[in-house]
């Protein structure tokens, strides 16, 4: 009797078994004409939560092309109907993806003699192969409708595919790193800033120009600063400028980094130094113009950013510096004839014919800035129409307030 019963448990166990695989089988079938797809995926997921086939890299293989088939059916029903809700679209692509994904891992599973098969890798690489469009084209279709965090799953199963270990020694595509990259601004812009440190760690590693790669530093120091973690911070600002020592915007944020914890004479004789080593770079005398002006030491800043301009005369930021500093210098002649207005009659007038000339200063530069700028510049603008304000030019004022009117920032 006891064999028997041992007779009918190893038959119970292997009817399950079979049973399992035939759903495999099953579910496959279903994909050829006449499809059923919702038998198909009810198949399959009841073999995935199988012990005796979630195992099993075809089972998963199976399970990337029925999910494959579910996203191309609401693709196209997405064509006839663009408002459709697309949630099932795409949880059906990322499902794809994460099977063909668990397919490939394993196939890497040794058997019980250590051994790995490879039955399945042209399979799951033909299949990898069919799902990078899509997962760009849906990616990027949330990025552009400004869905950043339902961008990110597309863009992020895309950029798994590569990482894959049966996928070592294939060549990467071409769109990798543009992705990587569209990956990394989709997490700042959703505030996945964990994500965001992650994809623009992997992009400092990466072959990209010096701008780009300059901008990758950029983005990794605003994330830092947006976690509220100085040490970081400072640690890739200090990275990015031996890497990128001209580079304005780390330059800056250097200089405000001292400032803020009250260190204006360390980012003096940081920008000196630099001053020193780099005398024809107009970067460092407008940041050192920058640091005066904050300091509303605005002859200071006037001086260092003639001095900006003198080595480099096409710098619109010199220009633009002279303009905003003799605005400035021109308001506080203002306030100072409020002041003494009270006082003495002569004094005040003194000052208003002072405010007078430096705010005639101020628009030949703002003017001259402008007409060096490609595009219109939106504080150019403001700070034009308030100068001609100040002057009582009405004409210029209203050209510059249908520009303002007219221009896309």
């Amino acid at each position: 009797m006891k064999r028997i019963a041992m007779s009918l448990m190893v038959l119970a166990v292997a009817s399950s078994c079979f049973s399992q695989k035939k759903m495999v089988s099953k579910a496959k079938t279903d994909l050829i004409d006449p499809v059923d797809l919702v038998d198909a995926q009810k198949s399959i997921e009841a073999a995935m939560g199988n012990a005796e086939t979630s195992g099993d890299p075809k089972t998963f293989v199976v399970a990337g092309d029925v999910y494959k088939a579910l996203y191309d059916a609401e693709a196209k029903k997405r064509i006839v109907n663009p408002s459709m809700d697309d949630k099932v679209l795409g949880n059906s692509l990322i499902s794809a993806a994460n099977s063909y994904m668990q397919a490939a891992v394993l196939e890497q599973v040794p058997d019980e003699k250590g051994k790995t098969t490879d039955k399945y890798d042209k399979d799951i690489k033909r299949a990898f192969g069919k799902i990078t469009t899509p997962l760009i084209t849906e990616g990027y279709t949330a990025y552009q409708a400004k869905k950043f965090d339902k961008s990110l799953p597309f863009f992020q199963a895309y950029l798994e595919i590569p990482n894959s270990p049966i996928m070592k020694d294939e060549p990467i595509d071409s769109n990798y790193v543009q992705i990587q990259l569209l990956a990394a601004q989709a997490a700042i812009l959703a505030k996945k800033n964990d994500k965001a440190i992650e994809y623009l760690n992997e992009l400092k590693e990466s072959k990209l120009d010096d701008n780009t790669k300059a901008t990758v530093y950029e983005w990794l120091f605003n994330v830092y600063q947006a976690q509220k973690d100085t040490a970081k911070s400072l640690e890739v600002l200090n990275e990015g400028l031996k890497k990128f020592p001209s580079n304005q915007y780390m330059i800056s944020n250097q200089v405000n980094y001292y400032i803020n914890h009250g260190k204006e004479k360390e980012a003096m004789k940081y920008l000196d130094d630099a001053i020193a080593a780099n005398p024809n770079s107009p970067i460092y005398y407008n940041a050192k113009a920058s640091l005066f002006f904050s300091q509303k030491k605005y002859d200071d800043a006037l001086a260092m950013y003639q001095k900006a301009s003198s080595v480099d005369a096409t710098n619109v930021d010199a220009v633009e510096g002279l303009g905003v500093s003799y605005a400035s210098k021109g308001q506080d002649l203002d306030d100072k004839a409020d002041r003494q207005f009270l006082k003495t009659r002569k004094n005040c007038k003194q000052c208003e014919l002072d405010a007078d000339k430096a705010y005639q200063q101020s628009k030949t530069y703002l003017e001259k800035a402008h007409s060096m700028y490609k595009q219109p510049n939106k504080e150019n603008l403001l700070m034009l129409r308030t100068i001609y304000n100040r002057l009582k030019d009405g004409a210029n004022k209203k050209k510059i307030d249908e520009e303002y009117k007219n221009a896309q920032f």
